[in-house]
This record gives C-alpha cells, structure tokens and sequence, in this order.
C-alpha cells in the first residue's frame, strides 16, 4: 500500500488505513516505536506491559502516606450492599 507523508505543524506525518489500524488495534493515542532501517522506516507497535501490584508498589515510601480519616457512617448513596 501507498500513502502520503504530510506536514504536521514543524513534523511529518504518516496516515494508516483503517483496516491496518484495526489490524493492529491501533487507535488515536496507540504508542509506536519509529526506527530508521537501511532500507527504510519500521513503525512497530508498542505493546503495554501489565505490571503486577508488586511492581506498582515497589517504590511506594510508606512515610509519605497520609493516616486515614473517619467521616462518619455511610449514608445515602454512599451505601454499598455486602460483597
């Protein structure tokens, strides 16, 4: 397939056709990775890694947590039924 190079402000752009971006489960604000090959130009997917709660909570400094505070009791919509 053929496309375009267009500016965009100070840049160059590259539009994907639908059916590629579906392909690849791209949507406005999908990271890519734009790499320079001796051929040409790669656009490769970037794809978000889960972190699990331990690796979230690695850095987490426990002096910089604030006490809890106690509002009262539930009321109004604030009220949840049992899990």
């Amino acid at each position: 397939m053929e496309t375009n190079i267009q500016k965009w402000g100070n840049s160059l752009g590259v539009r994907l056709p639908k059916s590629i971006a579906d392909n690849q489960s791209l949507k406005a604000g999908s990271r890519v990775k734009v790499t320079e090959t001796k051929t040409g130009i790669s656009i490769e997917v970037v794809k978000k890694k889960h972190r699990t709660l331990d690796e979230m909570l690695k850095n987490f400094d426990k002096s910089t947590q604030h006490e809890l505070v106690d509002w009262g009791p539930d009321v109004g919509n604030e009220i949840l039924e049992k899990w």
